[in-house]
């Protein structure tokens, strides 16, 4: 039996059966003779081997793109969570060390605490540098700053911002900003810290930079408020003193001339000690907000900003105030009134508390004269010549 085919490639197979037993398959084809088989269907593998080559680059021309976005934005989540890493460990080391650093100690107090080798803090996965910057006129003015006893006025433009890029120009080229001193102006500094998520600065020194806003990552810290505001007032007659992180005592002068004693600034986590006269502690505490305490009678006031103290001035208080209230008037004062001494006495303390946490050294309002504010006024309406309180219990009163 003999069949006869037509092929793709010009050419006929016979197909005979010379016995039940054997068979021959042969191809011819024209002009080339005759071949085995094998090779007209590795000429069909390689067709169909260049069409999945073709295919395949399409899917690829496609997808790369896409693909490439994918892992960029990979990138960028991973790079911004890097970036507050190296915040977090920035402000722990200003806690733990009691400094704030300056572009040139940053990478070193970034590494102690994020886990990140320095160089992993310098630069980011992608190789482009990481760069510190500060804004002018800071206070501390002084930076790195480490903290003494005397502490510091009130900080001011104590801000940093951590900038990152993924592609574009690298940070050390000379049309992206890179000042020595790791300061901008106010102008491009302002820019960078109004940046929003997504964006990126395109004013001043920023404006001949090519990246682009999914490149651009800044990481904003503020050191201001790391600061916490420490008043002590000694409005005794003897003198006293503090320590700070264990120091030796340091003397705080009595209100004489109206002197408001320590006026001052620390930093978080900070260790006061309030000393009796003789420089023993009455007591220590963590700084970790604004306080204030005043010195009176051989005691610190620490009730005026609601702290606990060693001493017990608040249940002698109520004792003694229990023990007026049971005792027995002197027949020589008819209709004297316990009760309304001891009203006149708590108002009095509590307009005192008042005034202590606003003047003379807290703000007054916008008062110019301490004497014009309502809890100063509060307070002399209650204790001053021939008012309640003193009517009362004050020399002539009442009560005496």
């Amino acid at each position: 039996m003999n069949l006869r085919f037509k092929t793709p490639l010009a050419g006929t197979f016979h197909t005979s059966t010379e016995s039940s037993t054997r068979r021959r398959v042969r191809c011819e084809i024209s002009g080339l003779g005759t071949r085995p088989l094998a090779s007209a269907l590795s000429a069909v593998t390689l067709v169909e081997m260049i069409a999945v080559v073709a295919i395949v680059a399409v899917l690829a021309a496609l997808l790369l793109p896409a693909l490439i976005k994918r892992m960029d934005m990979a990138a960028r989540t991973q790079e911004a969570a890097n970036l507050v890493a190296i915040r977090d460990a920035l402000l722990l080391d200003v806690v733990r060390s009691q400094t704030v650093p300056d572009h040139t100690s940053w990478q070193q107090a970034a590494a102690k605490w994020s886990m990140f080798p320095v160089s992993q803090v310098a630069t980011n996965a992608r190789s482009y540098n990481r760069i510190y910057f500060l804004q002018t006129g800071p206070n501390p003015a002084s930076l790195p700053y480490t903290q003494t006893t005397s502490g510091t006025t009130r900080p001011a433009n104590l801000r940093a911002i951590v900038v990152s890029t993924l592609a574009g120009d690298s940070l050390t080229s000379a049309n992206c900003p890179n000042p020595a001193g790791g300061s901008l102006s106010d102008a491009d500094f302002n820019a960078l810290w109004n940046t929003p998520e997504g964006g990126r600065p395109t004013a001043g020194v920023w404006a001949n930079w090519n990246g682009t806003g999914d490149d651009f990552l800044a990481q904003r810290i503020d050191y201001a408020p790391v600061f916490h505001h420490l008043v002590l007032v000694n409005r005794d007659t003897a003198s006293t003193s503090f320590t700070l992180n264990g120091s030796s005592p340091i003397a705080i002068a009595n209100n004489t001339n109206n002197n408001v004693g320590l006026d001052s600034y620390y930093l978080d986590a900070s260790i006061v000690g309030l000393c009796d006269t003789s420089g023993t502690n009455l007591t220590r505490f963590v700084l970790t907000r604004d306080v204030s305490f005043v010195f009176e009678k051989g005691y610190w006031r620490a009730e005026i900003m609601g702290l606990n103290t060693s001493n017990n001035a608040a249940d002698n208080f109520a004792g003694t105030a229990d023990e007026f209230m049971s005792s027995q008037l002197s027949a020589a004062k008819p209709g004297a009134d316990q009760e309304a001494a001891v009203v006149a006495m708590y108002s009095f303390m509590f307009t005192y508390t008042l005034w202590a946490n606003q003047s003379p050294h807290f703000p007054k309002h916008g008062i110019s004269s301490a004497g014009n504010v309502p809890e100063f006024k509060m307070m002399d309406s209650v204790a001053a010549n021939n008012k309640p309180l003193d009517t009362i219990t004050g020399t002539g009163g009442l009560l005496k």
